[in-house]
């Protein structure tokens, strides 16, 4: 504040505390001074005490924008980020609370839990009639860092790796270092991880100590201050492989013939190299100074067993034998030397084998070899079709045949012969095959088989033919005709018993008997059907008759084109003979009501007792003639009815029924017989005593009448 030489006042930087009243005073001396009052008023436009600021918070934790703006009242506030509205998809996460106070208006933007998303310049403005202020909040929201990107294999070796990555944004707090984490792809998940630490000033890692021809498994993650990141994503390596480290062991060789031997070894232990995808089978003539010549076994080719065969060798030689696995790398060590000498003559080869002889027991066989290696023996080998197990029998090398004995009658045999001599069996002869004779048990015929009394029949055993082969035993069983269940007599009779009796049967009855015969061959059952005699010693009739009857019409009517179309016509028949008596009785009874109909007219007076005797059929020769009469009865308890009156109905073609009434409202139809020649199909005549003279012809009609009696004859 100060005075100008013109005696104005000059307030820079002119504050609310300015404002008031200032009194101006002139004076030059001369007379009395002069005095001026001025009042200053002082309007405020909006200010901050601090245009800018730096908030820092940590992820998922509450933070408080505050914009405290100080001027004349009225005051507004708005919020903004990044010099624009803030958008609406937000904006429901943040809470706005504003609070006025002596000197201005107090804004406040709160987040109750913020996210990293959430950084960013945020700005309020202060606004009244006097002018407006922005401020400026600069939020920075700290989190772990992102993974790492860009995973790129760099170099990679059957022991060490090289491999790079992409440095992630650090989550606004700086990278304080990487992590790199691997393991073996075939380990569980569960095992513990290999860890390396790297400065965060590295991106690029070498990772050495593998294990060649090993697929391996690579993370990263990125860590700062507030912890560590997701791990990036996986990177896969396959260390290249190495030549083999280990040696085949267990090296065995067998001589198989004078220029053939068998190796056989086991794998080399499992070792980091690689996958060994064969071996190199060496061999050498240690009689002269030869290197060694290899075969190489492919790995695929193996059946699970390791072993080479090797051929072309010189007969009684000595060879020294090594074996090494290989890879795509290479070979590896060689297995020890083992020694072994081709044998000095081959096994003998197969025999021609033949069968020449056969009895029930025995099979005698010839053979022929056609060879020059010395033969120490035979080895014949036989069992029956039936059989599971071999036999098995030397024979001394001189012998060119052999006979087979103790075999089993009627029985199929398979023989084999091999030859043998110091060099080992040789090839087994073809197979063949012979049956001993003999067969299975035949049966007899009823009569040889059976003696028949009324309580008992005697089987005779002997009567069976055991086929050339002896029964060794028979089975027995019988039964009722008409029962379904089998009486067993015995199922181990020998056949040294000759008979065998059936016992406790009963007289005139036949019977079913079911037999069995066993032998070495093979088995034979027979079915026989007898009858005991009765009591007094007769036959009983046979049963082809009846049973062939019973079982022809059975046999139709298991055909369905037979038995069918017969099911059908009887269905037809019933319905037809229901619908037939549905209209007979509703014809009935039209019929009875058209004769009430006629009757109400014609009956009259007061009933009387009937006499049913006078109630007949006249004969048609003389119809005048009451002696041709044929009565007709009605019987009723105690054979007396009381009847009231009687009438014919005129129309005799409809109702063929007499009437009579009781007095009491009910009707009783009484039917007429049918006259048995053309003319005559009139009723009969109702005779009584009152019209003993009454004409009777073929129109006959009868009238009421009163009687007084009614008897039944």
């Amino acid at each position: 504040m100060y005075v100008l030489e013109n005696g104005s006042l000059v307030i820079r930087d002119v504050e609310k505390q300015d404002a008031g009243f200032y009194l101006c005073e002139a004076s030059n001396g001369v007379g009395a001074a002069l005095a001026e009052t001025v009042r200053l008023s002082v309007n405020v436009p909006p200010r901050f005490n601090q245009s800018f600021e730096v908030k820092t918070v940590k992820e998922h934790q509450e933070v408080v924008l505050s914009c405290d703006a100080h001027g004349e009242s009225p005051l507004t506030v708005s919020w903004k980020r990044y010099q624009r509205p803030i958008d609406r998809s937000v904006l429901s996460r943040y809470v706005l609370r504003e609070h006025v106070h002596s000197t201005g208006l107090k804004s406040q933007l709160s987040i109750p839990s913020v996210l990293r998303s959430d950084s960013g310049l945020f700005s309020c403005e202060a606004s009244n009639d006097y002018g407006r202020e922005e401020k400026s909040i600069q939020l920075i929201v700290q989190a772990p860092p992102e993974s790492p990107e860009g995973m790129q294999l760099l170099q990679v070796t059957s022991r060490q790796i090289t491999f790079s990555w992409t440095a992630p944004s650090s989550g606004n707090s700086p990278i304080t270092g990487y992590i790199i984490v691997y393991n073996q792809s075939r380990k569980a998940k569960d095992d513990p991880l290999e860890t390396i630490r790297v400065s965060a000033a590295e991106t690029k890692v070498t990772v050495t100590g593998l294990n060649p021809g090993t697929t391996y498994v690579f993370r990263v993650h990125s860590e700062n201050a507030l912890g560590r990141s997701a791990p990036s994503q996986e990177l896969i390596v396959t260390t290249e492989e190495e030549a083999p480290t280990n040696a085949p062991q267990d090296v065995r060789v067998i001589p198989l013939s004078s220029t053939m031997i068998k190796v056989t070894w086991k794998a080399p232990p499992t070792t980091n190299t690689g996958f060994i995808l064969g071996y190199y089978v060496g061999y050498r003539d240690l009689t002269t100074n030869d290197p060694y010549v290899y075969k190489t076994v492919d790995l695929s080719k193996l059946q699970n067993v390791n072993e080479a065969l090797i051929s072309n060798l010189r007969r009684n030689t000595k060879y020294a034998i090594t074996v090494q696995g290989y890879n795509s790398k290479g070979a590896g060590p060689a297995s020890k030397e083992v020694i072994v000498q081709t044998l000095q003559h081959d096994p003998p080869k197969s025999p021609v084998l033949k069968v020449v002889n056969r009895s029930e027991f025995s099979i005698e066989l010839e053979w022929s070899v056609s060879e020059m290696s010395p033969i120490t023996g035979y080895v014949l080998q036989y069992k029956s079709e039936s059989g599971d197990t071999s036999e098995e029998s030397h024979v001394p090398s001189q012998k060119t045949s052999a006979v087979v004995k103790s075999l089993k009658c009627g029985t199929k045999y398979h023989f084999t012969l091999t030859a043998f001599n110091s060099a080992g069996r040789g090839d087994p002869s073809d197979e063949v095959a012979a049956r001993t004779k003999g067969g299975a048990p035949q049966a007899p015929e009823k009569s040889a088989l059976l003696v028949i009394n009324s309580t008992f029949a005697i089987v005779r055993l002997s009567s069976w033919n055991d086929g050339g082969c002896p029964i060794l035993f028979f089975e027995i069983r019988y039964k009722p005709k008409l029962q379904k269940e089998w009486i067993l007599q015995s199922s181990n009779i020998a056949p040294a018993q000759s008979t065998v009796t059936l016992s406790d049967l009963a007289p005139g009855t036949w019977y079913d008997l079911l037999m069995a015969a066993h032998n070495d061959a093979d088995s034979t059952e027979a079915e026989y059907a007898f009858a005991t005699l009765t009591m007094s010693g007769a036959t009983v009739p046979p049963l082809a008759s009846t049973s062939s009857t019973a079982s022809s019409a059975f046999n139709i009517l298991r055909d369905p084109a037979v038995f069918v179309p017969i099911v059908c016509a009887i269905v037809v028949v019933v319905v037809i003979t229901v619908v037939v008596a549905v209209v007979m009785v509703l014809r009935r009874k039209d019929t009875t009501s058209e004769c009430r109909s006629q009757d109400s007219g014609s009956s009259g007076g007061k009933g009387e007792n009937l006499s049913m005797s006078s109630y007949g059929k006249v004969k048609r020769s003389d119809p005048s003639d009451d002696s041709q009469r044929e009565p007709l009865y009605y019987p009723t308890p105690y054979a007396t009815t009381q009847l009231s009156t009687y009438s014919e109905s005129p129309n005799t073609s409809h109702c063929n029924t007499l009437r009579r009434h009781d007095g009491k409202g009910h009707e009783y139809d009484i039917p007429h017989r049918h006259a048995q020649m053309g003319e005559y199909t009139s009723y009969a005549k109702l005779w009584t005593r009152a019209h003993d003279n009454m004409p009777v012809d073929g129109n006959l009609s009868m009238a009421s009448m009163k009687v007084n009696s009614f008897h039944l004859k």
